[in-house]
């Protein structure tokens, strides 16, 4: 599929923008829907698709994201409460449309035009600036209170492996309980982790002598 979509800067202000997993589901969703009548397949039938709809799946669209098929279902719902999709579905398909795509969507092509240096140059101003914004936080835990850049998270998950999402629930419900706030959640995380690990069971370094 060839052409471009558009990523409104407003989007930082979101709530799918805060949660990295809804904001790579709805960054897959615009770059599906087509922006041009067509006919799309399934099977053998042929099925209508207007501008800003496409024909989905859920394994497809697990595989495609490398999220999880309940993630993608949490999203959907997510996306649907918040109006920002719908979805029909009959017995052999799903077809997604994208709410108000004609009005923040134009159709564009991958030709080449005499505006494109200039489109260049202010894309390039524009990547410039966001490099001297703070990086924004993501939000996490079922309180909806632990805050952590994808950096962070990312950083986490790599020291805490498995325990990654336990403890961040943890620091959730503890901040939740007790009406507490940090600098940096981060720097919380690792303090959980830390104390997590010295309560687990060390391995004695005395061998049993075997008996002969």
């Amino acid at each position: 599929m060839e052409g471009y979509v558009k990523l409104w800067r407003k989007s930082l202000e979101s709530p799918i923008w805060q949660n990295h997993n809804l904001w790579r589901f709805w960054e897959w969703c615009l770059m599906k829907a087509t922006f041009k009548p067509r006919v799309g397949k399934v099977g053998f039938q042929d099925v209508q698709l207007e501008p800003g709809q496409f024909i989905f799946g859920r394994l497809t669209a697990s595989k495609e994201t490398g999220l999880s098929e309940q993630t993608i279902r949490t999203s959907i719902d997510s996306l649907r409460s918040s109006q920002n999709l719908t979805i029909k579905s009959t017995n052999k398909y799903s077809i997604i449309s994208i709410v108000k795509w004609a009005e923040y969507q134009e159709e564009v092509t991958s030709k080449v035009t005499n505006k494109q240096p200039a489109t260049n140059q202010q894309l390039t101003t524009d990547k410039k600036g966001k490099k001297d914004k703070k990086e924004k936080k993501g939000i996490y835990g079922q309180f909806q209170n632990v805050f952590l850049t994808l950096d962070e998270y990312g950083k986490f998950q790599e020291k805490a492996n498995s325990r990654a999402g336990t403890l961040i629930e943890s620091l959730s419900e503890y901040k939740a309980s007790h009406g507490k706030k940090y600098d940096s959640d981060y720097a919380a995380l690792l303090g959980f982790d830390r104390r997590d690990r010295e309560k687990q069971p060390k391995e004695n370094p005395i061998k049993k002598r075997r008996i002969l």
